[in-house]
């Protein structure tokens, strides 16, 4: 039976991002597919099955056809082949937005990236910590 408010743990979804292809720690912008993947509802008339040995398959009642992996595994590794390319693309070429900030910023007197030197100091006089620096991956 499939339980319809399934919600994969981190360590699946890490192991089905890596299973995808995908380098989970350069690629962290990339697992949320790795959890939609995971989250897929089967096609039309597939149901998982248990084989003699205990071992899940895929079977589609409506044309005969058995598969091992998920029906959608195929849709995810192609959806993560062409979400890496614009990923990539967006990382040599960042949006005009972010390059006119950066210009600005220098002309303003500021170094053009965002470093420590520009965050403000909290009152313990360490630097306050930027969301995109955390450890925890989104999901």
């Amino acid at each position: 039976e499939i339980d319809e408010n399934y919600e994969p743990t981190q360590e699946e979804i890490l192991e089905y991002a890596r299973w995808l292809g995908m380098d989970v720690e350069k690629e962290k912008e990339l697992i949320w597919l790795a959890r939609e993947g995971l989250k897929a509802p089967l096609p039309d008339h597939w149901k998982p099955c248990k084989s003699p040995e205990g071992e899940i398959y895929y079977f589609n009642f409506s044309n005969g056809d058995s598969v091992w992996d998920h029906p959608c595994d195929e849709y995810y590794k192609k959806l993560y082949a062409e979400e890496k390319a614009k990923w990539e693309e967006r990382k040599k070429n960042p949006p005009k937005t972010e390059v006119k900030k950066k210009e600005k910023k220098t002309r303003m007197g500021g170094s053009g990236n965002d470093s420590d030197e520009d965050k403000p100091l909290k009152s313990s006089g360490k630097r306050q910590q930027d969301e995109s620096s955390s450890s925890f991956l989104p999901l």
